[in-house]
């Protein structure tokens, strides 16, 4: 999602947006997005240590359910603001709800896996 983030000048896509790969080749077009359109797209993905520190153990996350599937994560329906410092980020309330979904096209012959 980096690359994505340079060329398009935007911390996370949304309608109308592209998404490209690392050699920059167009891999989906956003096409709808019925959630509130927070999406974590530069923040790591939750892995072993994030949930450890919440104080949850044993939890599957994204990170060790990707990491081999995936070069680089897009973490959806993840609200991840940067701070008025434009310098820092955190990590925001969930506000997705129930049913929700992200429709989009892909541009290439792709495979696309997700994780909850």
């Amino acid at each position: 999602m980096s690359h994505t983030a340079s060329i398009s000048g935007k911390i996370c896509p949304g309608i109308g947006n592209i998404l490209y790969d690392n050699e920059r080749k167009v891999l989906l077009r956003w096409m709808e997005d019925m959630s509130p359109g927070m999406h974590g797209c530069f923040a790591a993905a939750c892995d072993k240590a994030r949930h450890e520190n919440l104080g949850v153990k044993g939890h599957k996350n994204c990170a060790e359910n990707l990491v081999e599937s995936t070069p680089q994560l897009l973490t959806l329906f993840m609200d991840v603001p940067i701070n008025e410092d434009r310098q820092s980020f955190r990590f925001g309330k969930c506000t997705t709800q129930k049913g929700a979904y992200i429709y989009s096209k892909a541009e290439v012959e792709l495979m696309v896996v997700m994780s909850a």
